[in-house]
């Protein structure tokens, strides 16, 4: 392709690998990547899930390379909606997304099980309703 992406595969089913370093393995229908696929980002972000024109939309899993996993919902690219979220350290959060920011009533729990339950604001604690301490 023009701009150094190479497409490997059948017409239906391949991976397309991006001038980036980017690779996505999916279905394609109509030339456009649709339903499932894996994504090896370039960054070393790995994503599986579903995608339409080569964005994340809807339901999928999104590992960063140190080791955090969101678990949820996509929305134009961007984390949107209910998701459970896992880090390496065995930190766990459980929060609502609106375009890529914490929103909603969600809780935190660090690495000593300590549990933090609160509502995010717009990607910041807004508040705390309970904090248990282990």
């Amino acid at each position: 392709m023009a701009d150094g992406s190479k497409y490997t595969g059948s017409f239906c089913k391949g991976e397309l690998q991006m001038a980036d370093g980017t690779k996505i393995n999916s279905t394609w229908v109509n030339g456009k990547s649709e339903g499932f696929a894996t994504i090896h980002y370039n960054n070393g972000n790995h994503y599986k899930g579903d995608i339409k024109d080569l964005l994340k939309e809807g339901k999928g899993a999104l590992t960063y390379p140190e080791g955090k996993t969101y678990m949820g919902y996509f929305e134009n690219y961007l984390c949107h909606g209910e998701d459970k979220e896992k880090f390496e350290n065995d930190e766990r959060c459980k929060v609502t997304w609106l375009n890529e920011k914490k929103h909603g009533f969600g809780f935190h729990q660090d690495e000593f099980h300590n549990k933090f339950e609160g509502k995010w604001n717009m990607g910041f604690w807004k508040f705390y309703v309970k904090y248990y301490y282990r």
